[in-house]
């Protein structure tokens, strides 16, 4: 009669068994890897500021040398080239020398040099965007990444550049070892350190943001519309979008030293310093640390009527300089009796000269 009873108490056992996997103590978890605390130490020299400034405005053109590489419109047309031109200081001013084109029909942009090469984007005649390279005697033109949409860098002996879906990426100087960085919507990336980049999300608002490329720290800087930034020493400039007024901006200043961690070791921004007169969004950064930027309000950066920032104020009478290289040379805008954009021309701080010699863009 007992041998009728194994089979009920089986299954009470299994049934135990069973209630006890389901409410007793939950399964261990995989252990999560913790990001390390917040740690960063960004400060710019002047030159290294000046670049940032050149890298927002495309970068046209370098002077290494008093020698120019970069964009340049081809007389009575709407083509482009990639040219040298080696400058001579006569007198006051610096004059162009021996002259040739490096590779024709394109619109480079983002113009790096290393060595005796010069990497760019280079959009061609047919629109189509790549990242190339070339030899300053203009031999040797390579494509290196054949998707290559924008903002291309170079850090730490690698090429970095946004895709055609603003994905960020990063090959070795050959285009080879490609990597995706960072997804998403990538744009104005400029690295602060040697593990840090600042950029901004355009599909969260244009907010400004800090990548860190060896553990993928991703931090909000700024959650607000903003526009392209220069950090100066510690003191990072950018515009902070106006709320009733479409394409203008308010110049902020944030200083970087000043951020702290909680207790979980994140961090924590301080306050920018925010002005209240309105520019256009686009600015640059000369050799004295002061800001150029257009002033009208509207949001458009053809403003001939550029304007000094400093001691919280846009000041008349700056000069309506675009591009700096140096304590010494500078790319200036020039502009005809209409105020439209006439031509570029180098000039020399150091005597107070400079020349008209065509135009960049």
């Amino acid at each position: 009669m007992k041998k009728k009873r194994i089979l009920p108490l089986l299954l009470v056992g299994l049934l135990t068994l069973a209630l006890c996997a389901c409410g007793g103590e939950p399964a261990a978890e995989e252990p999560t890897e913790e990001l390390p605390p917040f740690a960063m130490d960004a400060d710019f020299s002047p030159e290294e500021s000046m670049a940032m400034s050149n890298f927002n405005a495309c970068g046209i053109a370098i002077i290494e040398d008093n020698v120019f590489y970069g964009r340049w419109l081809v007389d009575g047309s709407d083509n482009f080239q990639l040219v040298r031109v080696d400058l001579a200081l006569e007198g006051d001013f610096l004059e162009p020398g021996d002259w040739s084109v490096l590779h024709e029909d394109t619109y480079p942009n983002y113009i790096n040099k290393v060595g005796d090469t010069l990497y760019f984007l280079d959009q061609g005649a047919d629109d189509s965007d790549c990242v190339a390279k070339v030899d300053i005697d203009g031999q040797n033109y390579t494509v290196l990444a054949e998707d290559g949409f924008d903002f291309l860098s170079l850090h730490n002996d690698r090429l970095y550049f946004s895709d055609g879906d603003h994905n960020y990426c990063s090959t070795d100087l050959e285009g080879g070892d490609r990597q995706t960085v960072l997804e998403g919507s990538v744009y104005d990336p400029y690295f602060l350190t040697n593990d840090w980049f600042l950029y901004r999300d355009m599909n969260d608002g244009e907010s400004l943001h800090l990548y860190n490329i060896e553990n993928g720290r991703n931090e909000t800087l700024y959650a607000g519309k903003t526009s392209p930034a220069i950090l100066w020493g510690t003191d990072l400039f950018f515009g902070i979008a106006d709320e009733s007024t479409e394409g203008a901006y308010h110049l902020a200043k944030m200083d970087l030293s000043a951020i702290t961690t909680d207790e979980n070791g994140d961090p924590i921004f301080p306050e920018p310093e925010v002005s209240e007169e309105l520019f256009g969004g686009q600015f640059a950064m000369g050799p004295d640390g002061y800001l150029y930027g257009g002033t009208n309000g509207n949001g458009s950066n053809q403003d001939p009527y550029w304007k000094e920032f400093k001691d919280q104020a846009w000041e008349e009478g700056a000069r309506s300089a675009e591009l700096f290289f140096s304590q010494a040379n500078e790319i200036r805008d020039e502009y005809d009796e209409e105020g439209l954009l006439n031509a570029m021309y180098v000039y020399d701080s150091s005597t107070g000269g400079g020349n008209s010699f065509g135009k960049l863009k």
